[in-house]
């Protein structure tokens, strides 16, 4: 039963909140995601002969990590803050969405952005009709994204279910990373969807990527041995890079080996 139109600017205005946490929630799963495939990457195109237990372990904590975030997206309890919900709740109330409504409340709050009215106009024809409220054809096919049988989403999240936050005897066919990847990717499409037509924006989760100040820890490892006797020495003549040395290996000759964080040469100093 829809809702009295007394009632639907307040379903609006919880809908909105909804996507803005469901928004915060994609950004700190993309977050992850270069990082770990940099890391990923150099253990094992720098190091491929390298004991990979830690790399095994930190992978299983990146994918149960991402698949829950994904599961938490698609939850159907109506308790949850999800898309699912905000979708579901769209095709309890198309009236949330009415165009006419959406396009008068955008011309009160920015009466000179004319052009994006249109931009926004054409974009709501296009992903949902020409109706005046969105057509539940519409809502159904992003459902079907999420709940589909032949959805990656589905997949991510029935092993969710039986694999992660308990183990199933029956269990659950295993995502792959490129499964992962794919169901984050659908789900931040289907919620820029949706915060366009309720926010007119959407959010650039693909653009995320790591910070150059922290892709200066791939170019030594990220763990020397040694512990607390390591300390950095001279710059590097060849690279200008800082020295990691050791003086614990000094020779009798008052030499030390050192290693160049770029090359990762060995060079003698001498520490006279």
């Amino acid at each position: 039963m829809a809702a009295p139109p007394d009632d639907i600017l307040k379903l609006r205005e919880d809908l909105r909140s909804m996507l803005h946490q469901i928004e915060k929630e994609l950004y700190h799963a993309y977050l992850p995601k270069p990082l770990f495939v940099k890391t990923r990457d150099e253990f094992a195109g720098r190091y491929p002969e390298a004991d990979h237990t830690f790399l095994n372990h930190y992978a299983r904590l990146y994918a149960e990590r991402q698949i829950i975030a994904i599961r938490r997206m698609v939850d159907k309890d109506h308790r949850a803050i999800s898309l699912w919900r905000v979708i579901d709740r769209l095709k309890r109330n198309p009236a949330i969405g009415n165009r006419c409504d959406l396009l008068a409340e955008h011309r009160r709050n920015h009466p000179h952005d004319s052009y994006l009215n249109i931009e926004w106009n054409d974009f709501y024809h296009e992903h949902f009709g020409p109706e005046p409220t969105p057509s539940i054809t519409a809502l159904d096919k992003i459902c079907v994204v999420l709940t589909g049988e032949s959805s990656v989403v589905r997949k991510v999240r029935e092993f969710a279910d039986q694999n992660v936050a308990h183990k199933d005897r029956r269990g659950a066919p295993s995502p792959t990373y490129a499964d992962i990847h794919l169901a984050l990717t659908r789900l931040a499409l289907i919620f820029n969807t949706v915060n366009m037509l309720l926010n007119w924006e959407t959010g650039s989760f693909c653009l995320i990527s790591v910070p150059p100040s922290w892709m200066k820890v791939f170019g030594a490892p990220l763990f020397q041995d040694g512990g607390p006797r390591r300390q950095t020495g001279p710059g590097c003549g060849a690279c200008g890079v800082t020295l990691i040395s050791d003086r614990a290996a000094r020779s009798d000759r008052g030499a030390c080996l050192a290693f160049c964080q770029v090359g990762r040469e060995q060079v003698r100093k001498c520490h006279r």
